[in-house]
């Protein structure tokens, strides 16, 4: 992940603001779109939403599209976070393993250990469960309802902690998770990628 202070610069290089509301979407189901989210989230940006549905959604509903470059306007994003809060380490994640509620976003096959496309080793870190993002979409891509995500999630008795392969998906989990009222997770940036090379326990099946 980037320091904070350079995704605030680039933010303002592309012309968002502090006061600005920012609008994410993707064509992914919003895998992409709520890794954004919570980045600003992160940093003290509330004011940002995910277009539910993505692009799909927007040009169902007529939208327009373009193919023109915007030519933004540079301003000024200040943020004082030279951290990354609401993230867990691996050395933090190991020392409190058992006493977290670990979430793994990644595809079913790849939690087993089935197939692992992108790591050299397969599996999942130990105590995980699995959620993975596309339980949060219904059709169209739509989030499902927050009653519907909240029974997905149920009690959260322990502090909670998302995870996926690289940081990024993980993100929706954390945003389904706001959407059903329940408390914002932890995000382990590192996830499957870092703890898999690390040498740590590793589960399968």
């Amino acid at each position: 992940m980037p320091l904070p202070t350079d995704f605030a610069s680039s933010l303002g290089r592309l012309g968002i603001g502090n006061d600005d509301l920012v609008v994410v979407y993707d064509d992914l189901g919003g895998v992409v779109a709520a890794r954004l989210w919570w980045m600003l989230t992160a940093i003290g940006h509330d004011d940002v939403a995910i277009l539910d549905g993505g692009l799909r959604a927007w040009t169902n509903a007529g939208g327009e599209l373009t193919s023109n470059a915007p030519g933004p306007e540079q301003v000024v994003f200040a943020t004082d976070f030279v951290g990354w809060p609401g993230t867990l380490d691996r050395l933090h994640l190991e020392q409190r393993l058992g006493s977290l509620r670990l979430i793994d976003a990644r595809a079913p096959e790849r939690f087993r250990g089935d197939s692992e496309p992108i790591d050299p080793v397969a599996g999942r870190i130990p105590t995980a469960v699995n959620i993975p993002t596309d339980a949060h979409l219904g059709p169209g891509s739509h989030f499902r309802s927050a009653a519907d995500l909240a029974t997905l999630y149920g009690e959260q008795e322990l502090p909670t902690v998302v995870y996926c392969g690289s940081g990024v998906s993980a993100c929706h989990n954390a945003f389904a998770m706001e959407l059903a009222g329940l408390p914002r997770p932890m995000l382990y940036p590192g996830s499957w990628s870092d703890w898999s090379m690390s040498g740590g326990a590793i589960e399968t099946g």
